[in-house]
């Protein structure tokens, strides 16, 4: 679509003499024309050449194989001298889907609407232009879908094609998959697993239900006892890859398991069962910069850490269970402070061959403000999952007995993550609280009230600000409370 609406485009202003049928240049996508005047697009990053995939340029000079653009506005605007030699990823950019769109000014926008729009790519695609913008769209195709309106307001809440992975309409994923431009073959074997791995699992069920029923036709007599039933169901389930494992909770000392995980740590500390926390309060002792650092031994539902960390400026939050995510959520309510939330996540499974490989690296950092909206108005998870979490953390025979009745939807297990990935999710939290002492983008900080990262598909995804939580909107500054935070595993018992 892109590429037949950017000839119609040249090619009309070839006929009006407004920019000469120019040189050969050869590109990734084939053989295109460049003239002086003519509008391009990069569509990779090169450093070499500080260009970015989606940067628009105009083409000051132009001859066989070679250009010269023009990219940057103001005080910044710059030449760059393009070869085909060495960089062939630009094209006419005349026309260019809205994914690429992201960071461009230009003077004017003609956008045509199409069914796969959002909220958020909406807004990203009426405010790129400097003076006149335009939308143009199929008045019945809309009618038939529900509007203009409703279509351009929908939000979706799919991020990457994980997202899909118990969807039964593989053509949305394959589709997504498509926009995003990532690989079809792989989404595809993706699906496959994810429809193979159900299939176990309901294979799973089967057997449990029978080895049920084989106990209630004993009671009743109708079994023969002496004839043994084995079941897949009876024998230990292990990870699909060697070397996931999952764990029944994290400790407060240093663990073998936390060395890939935890920066300056070492085998000593964990020989020596040093708590995590001193670990770290030592390591930013030896910076010597004076930072003020108090280790807390304790569980963060303890009120005494509650009431510590209701003393911060600013919260930041890397937590593995949904409880202690929402518990500093609303310590950030309460006490009026800004959360960055930090959510890793690393998936593995194998191809049919047997043959492991991490299918996707990713994570999200979710700007919190006091009196907007919280990680369950966005969708992150609901209140019974953190009722299903808080019995998990203090009850877990009650909370597997639950999982086993049907009662609780499956919760994830502990996966564990590395130091590289950990600090790239910790550094992005860390310039998103800079964006906000110190603006320096394009764009509103509004509009990133959430950014997730795909290492898979290498990309940057970000959301806005939408709402006010019904739950924690209204906490807002309330502060101490009896019980903590209104929840009753807080109360605390008033000395004799």
């Amino acid at each position: 679509m892109c590429a037949r609406m950017n000839d119609m485009a040249r090619a009309k202003l070839v006929a009006r003499g407004l920019v000469e049928d120019g040189y050969g240049f050869r590109t990734e996508d084939g053989e295109r024309r460049f003239a002086p005047g003519d509008q391009i697009v990069f569509l990779k990053n090169e450093g070499s050449l500080g260009v970015k995939n989606g940067m628009i340029g105009k083409v000051a000079e132009a001859g066989p194989a070679r250009l010269i653009a023009e990219i940057g506005e103001g005080e910044g605007r710059r030449r760059v001298e393009v070869d085909q030699r060495f960089y062939r990823h630009i094209d006419h950019g005349y026309t260019t889907t809205v994914h690429k769109a992201q960071g461009a000014t230009v003077e004017r926008v003609k956008v045509l609407a199409t069914l796969s729009l959002d909220k958020h790519l909406t807004y990203v695609a009426l405010s790129r232009h400097r003076e006149d913008v335009a939308l143009y769209y199929g008045r019945r195709s809309f009618q038939k879908a529900g509007g203009l309106i409703p279509i351009l307001s929908q939000r979706r809440g799919k991020e990457t094609t994980l997202d899909y992975e118990r969807g039964a309409l593989y053509r949305d994923a394959l589709r997504f998959a498509a926009n995003r431009g990532l690989q079809i073959v792989r989404v595809a074997r993706t699906l496959v697993n994810d429809r193979l791995r159900w299939t176990v699992r309901q294979k799973q069920r089967l057997a449990d239900v029978a080895r049920r029923l084989r106990a209630l036709g004993e009671k009743l007599g109708v079994v023969d006892v002496r004839q043994p039933i084995i079941t897949t169901a009876d024998m230990e389930a292990k990870p699909m890859v060697a070397g996931v494992t999952t764990f029944p909770k994290s400790l407060i000392d240093m663990e073998e398991r936390n060395v890939n995980r935890i920066l300056n740590s070492t085998m000593d500390d964990v020989e020596n069962e040093r708590p995590k926390v001193d670990v770290l309060a030592d390591a930013v002792g030896r910076t010597g910069l004076g930072t003020r650092f108090i280790p807390m031994k304790k569980n963060l539902w303890d009120p005494e850490v509650i009431r510590e960390v209701a003393q911060c400026d600013i919260i930041f939050g890397c937590m593995d269970t949904v409880d202690g995510r929402y518990l500093l959520n609303a310590i950030a309510s309460y006490y009026s402070i800004p959360y960055f939330d930090i959510g890793v996540r690393l998936d593995a499974t194998k191809d049919f061959d047997g043959v492991a490989y991490i299918r996707e690296v990713c994570g999200t950092v979710n700007y919190l403000r006091p009196g907007r909206s919280s990680l369950v108005s966005r969708g992150l998870f609901t209140m019974s999952d953190v009722a299903a979490a808080g019995l998990r953390r203090n009850d877990p025979a009650a909370h597997d007995r639950q999982v086993e009745d049907g009662y609780i939807r499956g919760v994830a297990g502990h996966r564990p993550a590395v130091i590289s990935v950990n600090m790239f999710a910790s550094a992005l939290a860390l310039n998103e609280m800079l964006a906000r002492l110190h603006p320096y983008r394009e764009e509103p900080n509004g509009a990133y009230a959430a950014v997730t990262f795909s290492l898979a598909s290498m990309e940057l995804i970000y959301d806005p600000e939408e709402g006010i939580c019904d739950i924690l909107g209204a906490k807002v500054g309330f502060g101490d409370t009896t019980p903590l935070l209104g929840l009753m595993e807080l109360a605390e018992r008033r000395k004799a």
